[in-house]
């Protein structure tokens, strides 16, 4: 289990059987809801700290004179089963003292009476001295509630009546943390020390009182929260009930100092998963049989429904095509199902299923038909467990009204296998619908089920980084992408999941990291065939995950991040690029691929908390990927953060003085950064070092040592290598950004017959500054580094050279420097935590 991760292992609070009698009494009302005195019974169990309370009934309002105090204020609340929303009725007095009590209490009931409410009975709570200046008047929001996407999460933040307000104009008034994160994890510590309240409540802000002694008094309190959660959560079988939701606003901080609970709401149900087998219910990891993902790449046998053997233009007719041209020995059986056809293309072909099924069940069927068909085919396919996997490229699923039903239907019976111990096994998993297919890229041959024409394609036998997977919701985004970074990276596997009605994003990217032995043994699969161990072995050289999402299915979230956080336990990276981001993208989504699309904020903070580079823009996505692909390996070799190396420096060379600026901008970029790097402190030795460069150059009257350098623009090839060098080299510099304005006609930037013209060919000539550089990467000190040079197709051959030789290259310092930072980001995580 990676770092910041709780077990999946459940504890009964030590009030168990109090707190279970106290749920099934809501359980079964409607609304499902605790009254008030429960929910404070529910506190106190729980050890959060509430205010002196006493709930009557209308007949026994006698008690309240034993109860109340002389010269203390109450709050006197009304109880009536189902209003959650007792002040808009008039539902709550203060302040309510014993001395006013017979003057008040009687006009209270009657008017609550007059508007027509059932009135069982009155909760008398003693009014708490708190805290009342700074944030929101002393008021905070605790709450515990079933996210959509990441499950069962904690809530942390500003409270009180404007707390959606506080939310519209505020990045950081509450923090969203799912439970399974550990709560005594160093990162969620300080994620939660460093918002705005807290640094409130700690008094760390100008001119605002200390009102906690430390930050246990709002931790200790959340951790119960959270492991309360996880336990009454749909992820643990032993649970009957689960919590939909367990609000405390307001929580307030008492004169003692202490997080006081004043109200909550607390909603239960009943859990759809208890008395399950554990083995069908992980919040990390696919209960699915995932190990026949494989079979989607690596199949030995394939079955296409839907092809013509008269239109070349027809999708599934294209995928046998792009099957016949694998080479021989390496290519899958591959065989048809056509009603009327005896063979296609020399293939085989049945009448139907059924048929093909009796002679012998194909390991892979590829679906071309429409949707209506597509379903039932789909439908047959799984009760008959005909095959290990299943692609369907159909849209007019969840797209359409008609589908919608037929897909919801189909999502109905893939959940009825996957929650049956006998079934789950046997039956296979598919791939869409509403996508293009996917592509495996080998040395010897590659499986490509997308039904474009591949001519069509920038990537079609384009060279580049190949130590890199591509996962996207959308099939045009992935197609599109395989293009843009033709020459660049050249994935090793691409895969399109569409409306993810059994494979998701998250179950690629589990396939991927995880060895197909390991997947095998869950499912006691022995032996895997010849096919699916190259593949397997091609998974292993992955080391960039590059994942398009426009929205995840329910409680994917927290899965995710695991899988994030095992990916960078590996030394790999995880680049993400969302779609849904604004109110509007949020609706072009569903119109799309059908999806959810929830809280982008909240998507990108825990993605960003993982260890995620969340890309906000697509040319952010391929920038980060290619500079991933090509430095994570060099990453790996950075020395940890500790206590002896807090941060990392970073430093950067241009012979333009404006790009300084934009490195500096850009590497700096995001709000913690000074938390993780700095600008380096060059050491005697290193200023030395670049002094005499600077001196043998003639520089040295011009410009000084700086920590980023500006060498100007005058000086030859030769300079900027010997400078370059001295900066990687030096121990003060574990990273840099180095760029240089090609228009200059002392360096060697031109090529082919126009730069002959000048006698310049930076493409072969060893002394020009491209070569100088390619020797200096590929030679010299293996630090990540990246390289930009603009100007616009003047140089295109001169960065196309750096490219091809696989130096992360980039036609502005801007973009460099970006991806420098991102990648940074990612690396060390928030705050710098990740180790």
């Amino acid at each position: 289990l990676p770092k910041n991760f709780a077990p999946m292992t459940f504890t009964p609070h030590k009030n168990v059987d109090s707190i279970n009698e106290i749920l099934a009494r809501a359980s079964v009302r409607s609304p499902p809801v605790l009254f008030e005195f429960e929910a404070y019974d529910l506190f106190t169990l729980l050890n959060i700290n509430v205010p002196k309370y006493k709930y009557v009934e209308l007949s026994k309002l006698d008690e309240l004179d034993k109860f109340m105090q002389k010269d203390q204020k109450y709050v006197l609340k009304c109880h009536i089963p189902g209003c959650l929303h007792k002040t808009d009725i008039g539902g709550v007095l203060l302040p309510f003292t014993l001395e006013n009590k017979a003057e008040k209490l009687p006009t209270f009931i009657e008017n609550i009476k007059k508007q027509g409410y059932n009135l069982e009975g009155v909760i008398v709570v003693e009014m708490c001295q708190f805290f009342n200046s700074g944030m929101s008047n002393g008021e905070l929001l605790l709450s515990c509630f079933n996210d959509e996407t990441f499950g069962p999460s904690i809530c942390f933040g500003l409270g009180g009546t404007a707390i959606e307000y506080y939310g519209q104009i505020m990045n950081q008034s509450q923090v969203f943390l799912p439970v399974f994160l550990d709560f005594e994890s160093k990162i969620v510590r300080k994620t939660i020390e460093e918002m705005p309240c807290s640094q409130f409540l700690l008094g760390n802000i100008r001119g605002q009182k200390k009102q906690i002694q430390s930050l246990d008094e709002v931790m200790n309190p959340v951790a119960q929260f959270a492991e309360f959660a996880r336990y009454y959560s749909h992820y643990n079988p032993e649970a009957e009930y689960v919590l939909d939701e367990l609000e405390i606003n307001p929580i307030v901080v008492s004169k003692q100092g202490q997080l006081t609970a004043l109200d909550g709401v607390v909603r239960v149900k009943k859990n759809p998963n208890f008395k399950q087998d554990k083995s069908l219910v992980n919040a990390y990891e696919a209960t699915k049989p995932l190990y026949k993902v494989a079979s989607l790449f690596a199949a030995e046998s394939v079955c296409i429904v839907g092809a013509s053997g008269k239109n070349a233009d027809n999708p599934g007719t294209i995928i046998i095509n792009k099957y016949l041209s694998i080479p021989e020995a390496f290519r899958p059986t591959v065989t048809c199902i056509h009603p009327k056809e005896e063979s296609m293309f020399g293939c085989k072909c049945y009448k139907n299923l059924d048929e093909h099924i009796k002679h012998a069940k194909p390991e892979l069927i590829i679906l071309g038909t429409a949707a209506a068909i597509t379903a039932q085919y789909i439908e047959e396919i799984i009760v008959k467990q005909a095959c290990n996997a299943v692609f369907t490229l159909a849209g007019g699923f969840a797209e359409t009204v008609e589908g919608a039903i037929a897909e919801k239907k189909l999502r109905t019976l893939i959940a009825e296998y996957n929650s049956d111990i006998k079934l789950n096994p046997l039956r296979p998993v598919i791939n869409g619908p509403n996508t293009v297919g996917y592509k495996y890229v080998s040395a010897e041959s590659e499986v490509n089920t997308t039904f474009t024409a591949s001519y069509k394609s920038s990537g079609d036998h384009a060279k580049g980084h190949d130590n890199a997977a591509l996962i996207a919701q959308s099939g045009a985004f992935m197609l599109s992408r395989i293009s843009n970074l033709a020459n660049r990276v050249a994935p090793r596997f691409c895969m399109s999941v569409g409306n993810q009605m059994c494979v998701t994003a998250c179950d690629c990217l589990e396939w991927l990291l995880t060895e197909q032995s390991e997947l095998n043994a869950k499912f006691g699969v022995q032996e895997s065939s010849e096919f699916i161990k190259k593949c397997n072995a091609a998974k292993a050289g992955i080391d960039v995950y590059g994942i398009y999402i426009e929205g995840l299915l329910p409680y994917e979230g927290i899965r995710l991040m695991h899988l994030i956080a095992r990916a960078r336990a590996q030394g790999k990276m995880v680049i993400i690029y969302k779609a849904g981001r604004s109110k509007e993208g949020s609706s072009a989504v569903a119109g799309h691929t059908a999806s959810m699309a929830g809280s982008y904020s909240q998507f990108a903070d825990l993605m960003d908390l993982a260890g995620a580079v969340v890309a906000g823009q697509a040319d952010v996505f391929e920038d980060a990927m290619f500079a991933a692909c090509c430095l994570v390996k060099r990453f790996r070799q950075m020395p940890k953060l500790s206590q002896q190396k807090t941060h990392y420096n970073v430093s950067g060379q241009s012979n333009a003085g404006f790009e300084r600026c934009q490195m500096a901008d850009h590497i700096f970029y995001f709000q913690d950064s000074n938390k993780y790097i700095k600008l380096p402190d060059f050491d005697e030795e290193t200023a030395k070092k670049l002094m005499d460069a600077f001196n043998k150059y003639k520089l040295g009257a011009v410009i000084d040592v700086q920590q980023i350098l500006d060498t100007t623009a005058l000086i030859p090839d030769s300079a900027y290598e010997e400078i370059t060098k001295v900066l990687l080299e030096s121990k003060c510099v574990d990273t840099a950004c180095i760029s240089f304005l090609p228009e200059i006609h002392m360096i060697k930037t031109l090529s082919g017959e126009f730069g002959a013209q000048y006698g310049e060919d930076c493409e072969h000539d060893p002394n020009s500054i491209i070569q100088r550089y390619i020797n200096l990467y590929k030679n010299g000190i293996q630090k990540p580094w990246v390289i930009a040079t603009t100007s616009g197709y003047k140089y295109d051959v001169a960065r196309n050279t750096l490219r091809d030789a696989g130096l992360p290259v980039f036609d502005s310092s801007d973009r460099a420097s970006r991806a420098l930072a991102n990648l940074l980001r990612a690396w060390v995580g928030k705050f710098g935590m990740l180790e």
